[in-house]
């Protein structure tokens, strides 16, 4: 299966086992008035932080807590007798905000179209078999006890979380920082602003011979999800794409609306957040403990 990289990423650490899972934005809910936006010139998007990021770990941090989630998860393990390991998770190479309005790299697509250059993809780490006795130990889906031995509240997945999270106090949604960058995203795509954008980029890849809406539907075509490497229409589509954006403006706009949308969730939502930071904090300090970092 070809790697491609989505718009909208919400990124949830050791969701089920040792790996990452997620989920996507379901829209915008209530409208509200649409917020002002500053002119924003944004010479490298590999650069680009956005206001919600600061309530986010880094690629980096986010690796050191999948690894420290992950060893307490093998250690507590380890305690009924099941002998497991897993590889420390790496950093994701691409920039957290590189590809939030899709491709922009005339290099890039011009040999991948609208796929992930392979030096960007971090191999997915197989991750150990479990047997039934050991999954219901990790997830806590089972009996209260193992051959006389209390199993933790959660299993041992649960236990990792308390271990890391440090006693601090969960928020409501502790997800709260990456939902509400996700519904800008997408409160952003329904903008007038933006829909004027849109409308600009689709002429242009007219002029080309494309019949696409907006970015989304060129970078989610389904003609491009199969094969090994990147068509040529692929190709030739991803570029026209990324001429039109830049012939209009396109990145630069999103950027600005983008940014509104993120700035009046953090006036609203700044309780919920500030909690969640001070969470994030507290399972980085446990996390470097438990790596040795």
């Amino acid at each position: 299966m070809p790697v491609r990289e989505s718009f909208v990423r919400v990124v949830l650490i050791g969701a089920i086992t040792f790996g990452l899972g997620g989920c996507t934005d379901d829209g915008p809910s209530a409208p509200q008035q649409e917020p002002a936006i500053a002119v924003i010139s944004v010479p490298d998007l590999k650069s680009l932080a956005l206001p919600l990021d600061a309530y986010l770990p880094t690629r980096e941090q986010a690796a050191v807590l999948l690894t420290a989630e992950n060893n307490l998860k093998l250690e507590c393990l380890r305690r009924f007798g099941f002998a497991l390991s897993v590889p420390a998770a790496q950093p994701r190479p691409l920039a957290v905000n590189e590809r939030r309005y899709g491709v922009t790299s005339e290099e890039d697509v011009a040999s991948y179209g609208y796929r992930v250059p392979p030096e960007y993809v971090v191999e997915r780490q197989k991750e150990p078999e479990l047997s039934a006795a050991a999954l219901s130990i990790l997830t806590g889906d089972g009996q209260n006890s193992y051959q006389g031995q209390a199993i933790p509240e959660g299993g041992c997945t649960g236990e990792a979380r308390r271990k890391i999270a440090g006693g601090a106090a969960t928020p409501a949604d502790p997800d709260v920082a990456q939902n509400l960058k996700a519904e800008a995203l997408s409160r952003a795509r329904h903008d007038s602003r933006m829909v004027a954008i849109f409308a600009e980029w689709k002429a242009c890849m007219a002029r080309s011979g494309y019949d696409y809406s907006d970015p989304f539907d060129a970078n989610d075509d389904a003609q491009f999800a199969s094969g090994e490497s990147a068509s040529d229409a692929e190709i030739s589509t991803a570029s026209a794409d990324v001429r039109c954006k830049k012939d209009t403006n396109l990145v630069n706009v999103w950027v600005a609306v983008d940014v509104a949308y993120q700035n009046r969730a953090i006036e609203q939502h700044s309780e919920a957040l500030n909690t969640a930071k001070q969470l994030l904090e507290t399972r980085l300090r446990n996390a470097a403990k438990v790596v040795g970092t």
